[in-house]
């Protein structure tokens, strides 16, 4: 019997490496209006949490200088960035074991639903996910405990109990909480150990496999 009914994924960090195409997009706005970047280790900060949370919290950049940011970020991203990004290996797998075994598969993300779709026809996986929940593109600070009810309630799910967020940041585990939904935190994503235990994950991941033994009760 599958433990859950119901798999609601993060985008970034966890279905996908998309960290070349984040840093260098950051680093690409952050050159354009003359802020030093330095440290380039601090550009990881960006791969999980909304883009407005990452300029103000490494950079000190203020609500205008953020939107202002962001807008350049996305120039390069929609051009470029959006295809520096590769799939975790066994993620496409493990998606489809879920829906073979009948379990509902979502996303929710902070990223922009217009940028998810992008990658995911890019790779021609448009029909993977049952739902693909993200934010609009003028929408910086989306709640994810927020994404996480929409997509399941385009999932129409109506008992909680059996669903689980998977993702590798804080927020994500936060936002299962908000929902009332267990949690599995991946550690192969950008986020620590330390981070999500502190955030109370349900369940942690070394790696896929673990994933796939813990989603599908093996």
């Amino acid at each position: 019997m599958n433990k859950f009914k119901a798999v609601i994924f993060d985008f970034d960090g966890t279905f996908i490496d998309s960290g070349e195409g984040i840093r260098n997009c950051v680093e690409y706005a952050l050159e354009k209006h003359n802020i030093p970047v330095g440290d380039k280790g601090k550009l990881n900060y960006f791969i999980g949490p909304p883009l407005n949370v990452g300029f103000s919290d490494m950079y000190g950049a203020s609500p205008k200088q953020c939107d202002s940011l962001i807008a350049d970020y996305r120039d390069r991203y929609e051009e470029i960035g959006v295809y520096e990004s590769q799939i975790y290996n066994g993620m496409v797998e493990l998606v489809k074991k879920l829906k073979k075994n009948s379990v509902k598969v979502g996303v929710a993300s902070s990223k922009p639903t217009y940028f998810i779709n992008k990658i995911l026809n890019h790779m021609s996986l448009t029909d993977l996910f049952d739902t693909v929940v993200g934010t609009q593109l003028d929408n910086h600070n989306a709640d994810k405990t927020v994404l996480i009810n929409t997509a399941l309630e385009n999932l129409k799910i109506t008992n909680k109990d059996s669903c689980v967020m998977v993702g590798d940041r804080l927020y994500d585990v936060n936002g299962a909480k908000g929902a009332g939904i267990l949690s599995v935190g991946v550690l192969y994503g950008y986020g620590s150990k330390a981070e999500l235990e502190e955030a109370g994950a349900d369940f942690l991941a070394q790696d896929v496999t673990e994933l796939n033994k813990i989603l599908l009760n093996i």
